[in-house]
């Protein structure tokens, strides 16, 4: 009998395995710690990794938790991203306050720069 996951824990099993990578690796990443914006303005905030080619990268998953009162997440940019030939991003915002990204491909990550 074929056994099956079931959907809510292929995410963790991502995570698993991108975890495991850095571990072995010490991938480096980053995003600016300190972002100055005004109330009601838009930024982008960048996340940054070091140089994952051949380490076989084929998902990451993420997790931010935020103050709600002073943030709103409104999308997930992957335009001009390492990760833009997979298939889109996910993004889930639980509770108001934290920020799960997630994604996969069929080829590994390669490169530095900007997930």
């Amino acid at each position: 009998m074929k056994k099956t996951f079931p959907p809510w824990r292929l995410p963790g099993l991502s995570l698993l395995i991108f975890l495991t990578v850095l571990q072995a690796h010490a991938v480096q990443i980053s995003f600016p710690a300190n972002t100055n914006a005004l109330r009601g303005t838009t930024i982008d905030i960048p996340i940054t990794i070091g140089d994952v080619t051949g380490l076989g990268v084929y998902s990451y998953e993420l997790q931010f938790t935020f103050t709600s009162s002073a943030l709103t997440v409104v999308d997930v940019i992957e335009t001009g991203t390492l990760s833009e030939p997979w298939s889109a991003n996910e993004f889930h915002e639980q509770n108001g306050s934290s920020l799960r990204i997630v994604a996969a491909g069929g080829t590994p990550l390669t490169g530095a720069g900007t997930l």
